[in-house]
């Protein structure tokens, strides 16, 4: 990705940094922060554990020239058509941005919801100005069942048996054949990736307040298998694999299973011409220098970064505290 990407005759970028991704974008177009913008949340109320709207409003007024990333986007939607049928088109798309802002699409979304116009009840006509006058939001009351209704297979049942996923079950036993040689070859763990709370990705990496505080990007180890390698709580460690390896401290604990090791992923701000001073101060390192890239799921398509087949190593003399990239070619991170 980090050589197709240099490789693009025009790369326009909508971030807030220069980042690990951003940096080969030849314009890069910056939004408003997430403090600078109010929001409705309609998608994770939808899997939370309980049925709820809430108002967040901006908590600092944006600069008069702000734009959130959908004023950024849509406008270059509106500027995209070539030639008369695109200048009419460009002319259409502008005037729809103009007029269906995401607040007004919403408001129309809840006042033909279960609990809009027609709705009965104690929150019967829910209108988006009902919601931003609540301070706390609205609790709509428990969750209530709705999957059968999704469902659009006969029976209302999932077919779990289809040819696709029954010819990705006839490859376990190769997978497992070849997740034997590579222990023998001396790839004896498997590597697993995590996600940190205060990070969220890589999105707050230049926070100060949220990145303070030890360092999370490490490799947990179960105990057997770290005192089987001479590694203790702390200690800097190569983790390698077929096609790289990466340098993190290691962190010690009985809940991750024997024969696994986890990095987080999101990590590795030490790409020349990376511009978050505050993430490049805890660089981390990147999982995707040791995923390979030629492996990817079969079915999906995605990149194999989970079930990676890793060794581990002790780092004799090494410095918890600069943890850094090894790998031979460096990829985003």
């Amino acid at each position: 990705l980090d050589e197709a990407l240099a490789e693009l005759e025009h790369y326009v970028a909508v971030d807030m940094y220069i980042t690990e991704t951003t940096r080969h974008a030849h314009v890069i177009l910056p939004p408003v922060s997430h403090l600078e913008r109010s929001d409705v949340d309609f998608v994770f109320p939808a899997v939370s554990v309980h049925n709820h709207i809430r108002p967040n409003p901006a908590a600092v007024p944006p600069p008069p020239d702000g734009r959130t990333d959908w004023q950024i986007l849509w406008a270059l939607a509106g500027r995209l058509g070539g030639g008369l049928a695109g200048r009419i088109q460009n002319g259409l798309v502008s005037l729809v941005g103009a007029v269906a802002t995401p607040e007004r699409i919403g408001d129309l979304a809840l006042r033909t919801g279960p609990y809009g116009l027609l709705a009965r009840g104690p929150f019967g006509s829910l209108t988006m100005g009902k919601v931003k006058e609540s301070v706390h939001g609205i609790d709509l009351g428990p969750l209530q069942p709705r999957l059968a209704s999704l469902m659009r297979t006969p029976k209302k049942r999932l077919r779990l048996t289809t040819p696709a996923l029954l010819a990705a079950a006839e490859e376990l036993e190769a997978l497992a054949a070849e997740r034997e040689m590579a222990a023998e070859s001396g790839f004896d763990l498997t590597l697993i990736g995590r996600r940190q709370l205060r990070s969220n990705n890589s999105w707050m990496h230049n926070s100060p307040r949220l990145m303070k505080g030890a360092d999370r990007c490490t490799a947990i180890l179960h105990p057997d298998d770290a005192s089987a390698r001479g590694i203790s709580e702390g200690d800097n460690v190569r983790v390698a694999s077929r096609v790289g390896a990466i340098e993190v401290p290691v962190e010690i604990s009985d809940e991750i299973r024997p024969g696994v090791v986890s990095v987080p992923h999101g990590f590795g701000h030490t790409r020349a011409g990376v511009g978050w001073k505050g993430a490049a101060a805890k660089a981390g390192a990147s999982m995707n220098d040791i995923t390979d890239a030629s492996v990817v799921d079969a079915l999906s398509g995605n990149a194999a970064f989970n079930a990676v087949a890793v060794r581990i190593e002790p780092i004799a003399g090494g410095d918890a505290d600069a943890t850094r990239d090894v790998a031979s070619e460096p990829t985003a991170a």
